[in-house]
């Protein structure tokens, strides 16, 4: 074959294998587009095929439920709330054992006035994945949500996260704003101190004394 034609075949080919990586990125934007917006003809999580993908999307909504707070309350960001939802039902029925879905089931059922499905999303969550810190903190902003109530006593769970979320300085201030605001984490905090290291108990006073002092 002549050099002229193999360099005709090769100019080809490129020409090809660029046509190619063009669509497959428009595909990958478009794909992402559509998730951010909260529309797609597929489940959400069904775009994002691995589960540590799935796990970041779940954070993400996670995050919004909790800094975007008001936004949402105020019916803005309905297309996010609805695609966050639709993709924790979703991966609670493939995934059940996926802790961090029945927390964001829980955070949906608190903010529309749902408590009692919000502590049944919770407890499943903590029934799943009990030791992981991250999800532990993450529960604890479901739980101040839930205890905002001063005559709503805290569960067993609610010990049990904190215990985990005592571990870091965001943990313990989320435990020391409870402490001041409900009077029944009050009443049962001296045991709860008694099950923390002396190292990690010393810390959560500070904090309180911190807060206390304003």
């Amino acid at each position: 074959m002549s050099k002229f034609l193999i360099g005709i075949f090769s100019i080809v080919f490129m020409g090809l294998a660029a046509v190619a990586a063009s669509l497959e990125t428009q595909s990958h934007r478009t794909e992402h587009n559509l998730l951010a917006r909260g529309v797609s003809l597929l489940p959400a999580w069904a775009l994002v095929p691995s589960t540590l993908h799935s796990h970041y999307y779940l954070r993400d909504c996670s995050l919004m439920f909790m800094v975007q707070r008001e936004f949402l309350q105020q019916g803005y960001l309905g297309s996010e709330f609805l695609a966050c939802e639709a993709m924790a039902e979703d991966i609670t029925q493939s995934r059940p054992t996926q802790g961090l879905a029945w927390l964001i089931l829980g955070l949906v059922a608190e903010l529309e006035g749902k408590p009692l499905e919000a502590k049944k999303a919770l407890a499943i969550s903590q029934a799943m994945n009990p030791n992981e810190l991250f999800l532990a903190q993450q529960r604890i902003s479901l739980h101040q949500l839930l205890l905002s109530d001063p005559t709503q006593s805290p569960t067993s769970g609610f010990w049990q996260d904190a215990e985990y979320s005592a571990a870091a300085i965001v943990g313990r201030q989320m435990i020391a704003s409870l402490y001041l605001r409900n009077p029944q984490v009050r009443n049962q905090f001296d045991a709860f101190l008694e099950q923390l290291s002396d190292r990690r108990a010393e810390a959560m006073l500070r904090e309180i004394e911190r807060v206390l002092k304003g």
